[in-house]
This record gives C-alpha cells, sequence and structure tokens, in this order.
C-alpha cells in the first residue's frame, strides 16, 4: 500500500462531485471511491473533510499512517477533535478490533458532524466488514462515511449494496505537467512524460516507482531475464521472494508489469522510442522474439491479479508461488514465420 500524500491533489471530477452533493444536502451517507493505490482516493476523501470541517489533518496521518502495533490501540485508529476519523489496514488487513474501536469513539461522540474515511475497503476481514454493515445499514445524522477501495471485486456485496460508488480517473498528461509544475515530483529526477508513462496517469504510483530508482527497475529487468532463460528460475525465485516484504512485492510487480508492455509494444511496432524501462532497451530485439503476443498478455493478466491478491492482504508468500508457477508455465522459445514456437 502506497504511503498516502499530504500533497497530492484530490481527484478533481470525484472530488468537485461530492463536494457538489455535500452542498445540496443529496450526499450520500456512505460513498466508496474506486481506483488503485497511487490515484488519489484516500487523499480525495480527506480533503473533502478538511474543506467540511475546517481541520488540516493530512500531515499529521500521513506520519501515523504507517505506524502499527497490534498491542497499541492508538495505533488503529487516527482521530482529531471528535470530527473526523481514519482506519487504514493492518499488516492482514482491517481488523474486527479496529471497527470496533470505531464504532466506540463514534458512539462517545455522537454529536456534530463526522467524517469516517476507511482507507482499504477491500482489505476489510469479513468479520471487520459485517460488523462495519451494522453501522452503515443504521446511519446516524450527520455522519459520512468515505470508503476506498482498488477494486470493488474485493469489497463485500453486502457493503458494495449500501454505498455509493465513484470511480477515480487517472490523471492526464497535462495533469502530470501541473503536478510536476507545483512540485509534487520535485524529489525524483525524471520529467513529468517519462513518469507518466510509466504509471499509465497514476501520480503516487509515478512517484513510488521513480523513488526507488534504477535499482528497483533493475531487479524487475533481471527478473525478467531470467524468466526467459533460466530453466531453474522458479527455484531462484523462491529463493529471492523470501526476502520479500508487500511493499517491494508490490512495486516489483508494477516494474514487471511495465517490461511486458514494453516487450508487447516493440513487438507489434518494432519502436523503442516510448519503452518506459530504460534498462531494458538492449534487450527488446532477442525479448520480442522470444515471447508472444499471446504469452505477454496472459502473463500481464497473472500480474494484475497478483496485484490484485495484494490489495486483498493475502500472504506475499503465496501470492509469489503463484506468479513463479504461472510466468514460468508461459511458452517461451523463437517465433517463426508460422507462429509456431522453436523452444530455447
Amino acid at each position: 500500500m502506497l504511503t498516502i500524500s499530504s500533497t497530492l491533489p484530490p481527484e478533481a471530477s470525484v472530488y468537485r462531485a461530492l463536494a457538489s452533493r455535500y452542498d445540496r444536502g443529496t450526499l450520500s451517507h456512505a460513498v466508496l471511491l474506486i481506483g488503485e493505490d497511487g490515484l488519489g482516493g484516500p487523499e480525495t476523501a480527506l480533503a473533502l473533510a478538511e474543506a467540511k470541517t475546517g481541520l488540516i489533518v493530512r500531515n499529521d496521518i500521513a506520519t501515523w499512517e504507517p505506524t502499527w502495533n497490534k498491542k497499541d490501540e492508538s495505533t488503529w485508529m487516527w482521530a482529531r477533535a471528535g470530527r473526523i476519523y481514519y482506519v487504514r489496514p493492518a499488516p492482514t488487513g482491517i481488523l474486527i478490533d479496529q471497527i470496533a474501536r470505531l464504532q466506540e469513539a463514534l458512539t462517545a461522540q455522537a454529536e456534530g458532524e463526522r467524517w469516517v474515511i476507511i482507507r482499504g475497503a477491500d482489505a476489510l476481514r469479513k468479520e471487520a466488514a459485517n460488523r462495519l454493515l451494522k453501522t452503515l445499514e443504521e446511519p446516524a445524522p450527520r455522519l459520512f462515511f468515505l470508503l476506498t477501495a482498488g477494486a470493488k471485486e474485493g469489497v463485500l456485496p453486502t457493503i458494495l449494496s449500501r454505498v455509493t460508488q465513484y470511480a477515480l480517473q487517472p490523471r492526464t498528461r497535462d495533469e502530470f505537467a501541473a503536478l510536476a509544475k507545483d512540485g509534487f515530483f520535485a524529489t525524483v529526477s525524471a520529467n513529468e512524460d517519462a513518469l507518466y508513462d510509466i504509471s499509465g496517469g497514476n501520480p503516487g504510483l509515478a512517484l513510488s516507482l521513480a523513488g526507488k530508482g534504477t535499482e528497483l527497475m533493475q531487479a524487475a529487468r533481471e527478473f525478467w531475464l531470467r524468466l526467459t532463460d533460466s530453466p531453474t528460475c522458479y527455484a531462484e525465485g523462491v529463493q529471492e521472494a523470501a526476502k520479500w516484504e508487500r511493499d517491494y512485492a508490490v512495486l516489483l510487480l508494477r516494474w514487471l508489469t511495465v517490461i511486458v508492455r514494453d516487450i508487447l509494444w516493440y513487438r507489434v511496432g518494432g519502436d523503442s522510442r516510448h519503452i518506459r524501462c530504460r534498462f531494458l532497451v538492449q534487450d527488446l530485439p532477442r525479448l520480442a522474439t522470444l515471447w508472444s503476443e499471446d504469452a505477454l498478455l496472459e502473463a500481464e493478466e497473472i500480474l494484475r491479479e497478483a496485484l490484485h491478491a495484494h490489495r486483498l492482504h493475502l500472504s506475499v508468500k503465496l501470492i509469489t508461488d503463484m506468479v513463479l508457477l504461472r510466468l514460468t508455465a508461459l511458452p517461451k522459445g523463437e517465433v517463426n514465420a508460422n507462429g509456431g514456437r522453436r523452444p530455447l
């Protein structure tokens, strides 16, 4: 999960829609913002809560969010002045104890307008989701729930039925340029066009991918070359992956997705000018002959499913094993003129 940004502006179209409904008195008591990490779901929710309460909280939450201690209840939930409440997943998802503590806090401060932001509704453990459902089914006056999720498929249908859904959109190139002008990407050296290309218009993701510098990009390249060339790729991958933590594994999967798309782009068009993983340029002519369009598209789907599994807080080892098994099973070898394949 990417760290919340204290400087990323809210997603403009969704923010305007929410603010307009609030001003007209028609804002649903429970809203779900759907979009992958980095598009600004928590930032949009917090920006609305800040605007309507007059409290400024994002800097404090950005500092608090990485903390977690099962024995320290102050790390389970963040609250300010009985007006804004913020819950994010524990390492294994959002726990029933977190929702119970939230409900206790809301009961203790039952007056006035209150805003609850729950980051990662698709990471709610089943028992936690069922407990939250009771609160959503019987909304208190002037209590607004703003939930975020990477994909609605991971949210329980009973929760989905109680919320109004809004889809977060990737930023445009012009919006990326505006973010760069305002200094959002000041900590990385890449220009906004390159950042846009590697992230598909996701500013938070662009910052994380570029912020890891060349190390992660090179690691992803080496992984793909090993996958292509080494008959012992699975065993080597399992040994290496034993050291991975979730954040590293997710960013590596993102870079692998970029690599797959780069190979596919080069295979179809033979043009390396728009390649996003620059370390891969020298390898592209060979890789494009060894990976068919069908295999690359299947690889992209495998990586997409793995990223979704991480959003659900499944075991890092389990996800990595699944990725390695399925990727190593894909056909590789020189593609001939008839579409057949000569094994390596």
